[in-house]
């Protein structure tokens, strides 16, 4: 698996935690490495008594394009072939579903497939 930031995170005014989508090559689709990265993300803004809201937002003109499709079709960095997981979205949705902390969905942009349920 590739170390590739693909959702930036910090912090805005000091209790607002912003989470953006990074792949707008790719239209923001959410590869396994998006909803890992996301889901770390609601883990540590869960865990931070100082944060009071998480904002998800997308880079370029897309929020998101849904589940990248392609990635079943590519290897990772020892050269393996990468399986779609049909792990990720439930572990994603429930991560979301448990929070008990306020999440914000910033819709900049066309939101297709799992992206609606942000």
């Amino acid at each position: 698996m590739t170390s590739d930031v693909v959702v930036r995170r910090y912090v805005h005014g000091n209790h607002i935690y912003v989470a953006e989508l990074c792949r707008p090559e790719k239209m923001n689709a959410f590869s396994h490495q998006v909803y890992e990265q996301l889901i770390q993300t609601i883990e540590e803004y869960e865990a931070n008594d100082e944060l009071h809201a998480l904002v998800i937002t997308g880079q370029g003109k897309y929020f998101t394009s849904g589940s990248d499709l392609w990635q079943g079709l590519s290897v990772d960095d020892e050269g393996n072939e990468i399986l779609p997981s049909k792990d990720w979205p439930p572990r994603f949705m429930e991560a979301i579903i448990q929070c008990p902390k306020v999440l914000v969905a910033a819709v900049n942009g066309p939101a297709i497939g799992i992206g609606v349920t942000c």
